[in-house]
Parts: C-alpha cells; structure tokens; sequence
C-alpha cells in the first residue's frame, strides 16, 4: 500500500532507537521447543474490565474473550509464510458440523452439535447451552440483539433445540453474513447455561455481574490466574475441538500502561508482543533486527463529524468546504507516518462496493470559494476530540491550521473519553473527530450502524431516507455483485448530504519478537491470539 512506500523513503534516515533498563515483572520462562511451546507475553496497555463476551468492554477484555470464546464453526486459515494468518474464505467444524444443513429456502439452518465438545470444566456443550445464549442476547445485558436483525434473526423464539445434538436455526432471510457471524469469536460464543441459572438471582436473571469476572470458557484457551491489574495469564482449554492448533504453552498478557515501557521492552526481547505504540516510534524499530513490524491491513475509518440538524455546521455548504480544505496526503504522512491510507467513503477501503465517493485531494480555492457562498460568519467552531486518542488529536490540530487558511476559526477541545462518550450519543458534539470499526466486512453492516438514521451510532444526526431505503433493500441482498452495487448507490446517498469526512484508515500495526508466528491477518480487528507460538526468527 501506498504507506509502506512512504515509510521505505523515511526508514533510510532512521537512527538506532535508544532504551533504557526495563523489567517485565515476573520470571516466566520464555524458552521454546521444538512445537512452538513456552510462553508467549504480550505488554498491553490496560487490564481487562470485564469478561461477560456479550457486552460492551475494553479492547484487551476483547482479545481474551475471543480466546474464551467456543463457535458453531470456524473460519479456515493458511500461514503466509512472513509469520502471519489470513483466513482464506472458508469454514470447518468447530462446536458444530461444517456445513450445517439448509432448507430449500436457505431460511432453516440445523446444526449437528460436536459431542466431544466441552466447556472448560469438563461438562459437555449441548444445543441447550445456544438457546441459552441467543435467549440471553435478546434479553438479557449487551448490545447483541443489535446485530442479529442484520442475518434475519429477529427473537430468540427463532432458535431450538429439538434434541442436545441438534440446534435449529429459523431466519427471516439468506443472508451472506450469516456464516461469518457464526464464526466470529467476539460475540456468537456459547455460554454455559448450568452456570447462568446457577448464579442467577432476582436483580440479574443472566447472571452479569457473575459472568464478568468468571468466564466459562467454551473456546481455546482458558484462564489459568489473574492478578488484577497486573497481569492475565492463559493457557489451553484440553477439550476445544481446536486444542491441537495452540502451540504456545500459555498467553501472558501484562498490564503496562507506559507507552514508553512497552517500547523498551519490546526493543530490548523483555515481551514477545505489543499493541498501540506511537507510529513514529514504531517507524523507528523497522530497523531494530529483535522485533518484527507487521504492517496489516485496517479496516477502521477515522472521520470528521458535523452535527447536521443545527448551528454553523448545518449548513452543507460549509461541510463541503471542510472537506475540500482537509489536506489528505499530509494526514497520511504526519499522523499516520505512512502506515495507512486514505479513504473517501463512509465504506471501509476494502469491502466489497468500496468506490472513492469523496474528495480525495485537498482544493483550497474550492474551499475558500464554498466558505464565501456559505452562511458561515466567522463563528468559532469546537473540534472535540478523545483524551486517549493521540491519533485524532494530531488529526485535529492540522485540520485547525488548514481551516484558518480558507477562514473558518477553530477551537480544540480535548475531552475525557467518558464525557466526550456520552456528549456525543447525545448528539451534542457539534463538530468532533471520530472513528468506527466494523467486525464485519460488509457494507451493510458498516451502513446499518452508522449511516442509518435510528441508529445509536449516528453521532451526526444524520437522517436520509432514501439512505435508509437502500439499507432496508440491501441487507437481505444474498447476490454479492447486487449487494455491492447496492452499497455504492448507499455510501454516494451518504456523500451527498456530507455529515461527516472520512480523514484516514490506519493499518493495523502489531509489533512482535523477529520469532513470533501466526500473527492474526483476518479482515476483522480480532486477535486471535491462541495461534500465536514461537518459531525460527
């Protein structure tokens, strides 16, 4: 991609990065054998909150429970040979059969449950234990039922178990994100039912409180000790039908909320893997012979949000404007240092009916000449943005200098991420930098979260009915060519109205020890993390 040309000009002028003494805190044995075994330890920047695997949590909470995490099927994998996986467009049998069976209509789906499938403590998973789990997705804690429409289930009345082998699956329609869903670890995970009712009481009929700190595992992995905010130790679950493929002898994720520690420990071998480093920095240990730099493919769009329904930025014009004025390559450049691209449509880059349907180059006479034809007056606009988001923050500050340039004033405002959460499901953020991540890569599910107009996640107030007309139409659309199609004539609708500029899409950038194999490539941002195991650097 265009970054890594970037950064192969940059890395010729790069000094010897520098690191202090550091420790990692403990005395695991790091030592490998000739399977791949020993430990594999990871510096993260934050503990795990909580490990109910269907509700909202923190993104280390997501790499363990995903881990945890037991599914109808799996997506097949293949080694590329440079230390990762990609997945590779097809399914096997994991909890269940692969294939499960369909009706002539495709709409009856019945899965044949794996008998030697078990929970992490031994007993047996039954198609009890998914009607439990669906029943406990639409009415019990999380935000899952929010997604299930989406693959044409609308109630838990839309799954049974006629027998403990056999799970029924009753959908409104075919849809082509159905398999992918039932493959994904991060939300479509069995929960154990003996152990739901067991704790349940009057104030939490599904047992909340009790599932987030005490996981069942039903997936390759499960946790062997947790010492809070220090450290979160994993190891294999014996009775996952995957069990063979975890080399690693255990997952240690550490709690190491320095940016700088995590950098002076991976520079010197003290950790095996660590996310969320500085690009610059990470830049800098592309020439460091102990750590490899895999530079991946993202899928997250970061973006300028309007709120279109009042004040300054109601008014198109002046959003235009914005966007003509954004400079792009420069993004690229100094706040990605190239590991990224540009994207121009409310459509990751990459999934299917992706089409540039924004300005793609910056235009300061068109800018200047689309403030003058607005009624923008001179008004300070706030440009909210995280505290914890140094990307956006960077973002944000040449977005301000460029809109002095066409005339428009713009105050930066850095948020506490809990205040600026909920100021902007509020809609109250009149001008904000964003982003969103979709598990799915399909349009429709992107559209349907943040373009469509009753959506939570439609921070602009942005509402367009011919938007959610194509939404409604292509959802159920099962031909991948229409359903493409489909999600253009959607994203241009979108574009149109301009409630919000993309800026950039990052790579997905996870720096490992040189000898770190089977590092997750998938399109979506899940870990994967029991494949990881050590092998020649």
């Amino acid at each position: 991609m265009t970054g890594r040309l970037l950064r192969g000009l940059a890395l010729t002028s790069v000094v010897a990065l520098l690191v202090g003494a550091c420790t990692t805190g403990g005395s695991t044995n790091r030592g490998a054998d000739a399977q791949g075994g020993g430990p594999v330890v990871f510096a993260l920047s934050t503990d795990v909150d909580l490990l109910d695997p269907q509700q909202f949590r923190n993104d280390t909470a997501y790499i363990v429970t995903s881990a945890l995490s037991g599914t109808l099927i799996t997506e097949e994998y293949e080694e590329t040979g440079d230390g990762t996986i990609k997945a590779d467009g097809e399914y096997r049998s994991s909890i269940a059969e692969y294939p499960p069976t369909y009706s002539a209509d495709r709409r009856t789906v019945t899965f044949k449950i794996n008998q030697d499938a078990k929970f992490a403590d031994g007993t047996p998973i039954t198609a009890e234990d998914w009607v439990y789990t669906w029943q406990r997705i639409f009415e019990g804690p999380g935000y899952l039922s929010a997604l299930l429409p989406l693959i044409g289930i609308e109630s838990a009345a839309s799954v049974r178990a006629p027998d403990p082998e056999t799970l029924v699956v009753e959908r409104a329609f075919d849809s082509p994100m159905f398999e992918p869903f039932m493959a994904s670890p991060c939300c479509f995970g069995v929960m154990s039912k003996a152990a739901g009712e067991k704790q349940a009481t009057a104030d939490d009929p599904w047992a909340g409180k009790w599932f987030a700190q005490n996981p069942v595992s039903s997936g390759p992995l499960m946790i062997d000790s947790w010492k809070k905010g220090q450290e979160l130790v994993m190891k294999k679950n014996p009775h996952h039908p995957d069990a063979e493929r975890v080399r690693a002898d255990q997952i240690v994720l550490k709690v190491v909320p320095s940016q700088e520690d995590r950098l002076a420990l991976i520079s010197r071998g003290a950790v095996d893997v660590t996310l969320d480093l500085a690009l610059r920095d990470v830049q800098r240990l592309e020439t460091n012979e102990r750590v490899k730099v895999h530079d991946l493919d993202g899928r997250r769009v970061h973006y300028l949000g309007f709120n279109v329904a009042s004040g300054p930025l109601a008014d198109r014009k002046l959003r235009e404007a914005i966007s003509q004025a954004v400079p792009y390559s420069t993004l690229l450049e100094q706040v990605l240092f190239g590991y990224g691209q540009s994207v121009h449509s409310v459509i990751s880059k990459g999934m299917p009916g992706y089409q540039d349907v924004f300005p793609t180059t910056q235009d300061l006479d068109a800018a200047k000449r689309l403030v003058a034809e607005s009624g923008y007056r001179g008004e300070s606009l706030p440009l909210a943005v995280r505290q914890s988001q140094p990307l956006d923050q960077a973002a944000a500050t040449i977005v301000q200098d460029v809109l002095r340039q066409i005339g428009v004033t713009v105050e930066l405002q850095t948020v506490p991420d809990s205040s600026f959460q909920e100021q902007v499901g509020q809609r109250k953020l009149p001008f904000f930098v964003m982003d969103w991540q979709s598990l799915g890569n399909d349009g429709f599910y992107q559209l349907s979260w943040v373009a469509q107009s009753d959506s939570p996640i439609n921070y602009t107030g942005f509402a367009n009915a011919e938007v959610d007309r194509i939404i409604k139409a292509g959802v159920p659309e099962a031909d991948g060519a229409g359903r493409a199609q489909l999600v253009e004539q959607a994203a241009r609708a979108f574009a149109e109205d301009m409630p919000w500029v993309p800026l950039f899409q990052p790579d997905n950038v996870v720096v490992t020890a040189a000898q770190i194999k089977s590092v997750n490539d998938f399109y979506d941002p899940l870990r994967r993390i029991e494949f990881l195991h050590r092998g020649a650097s």
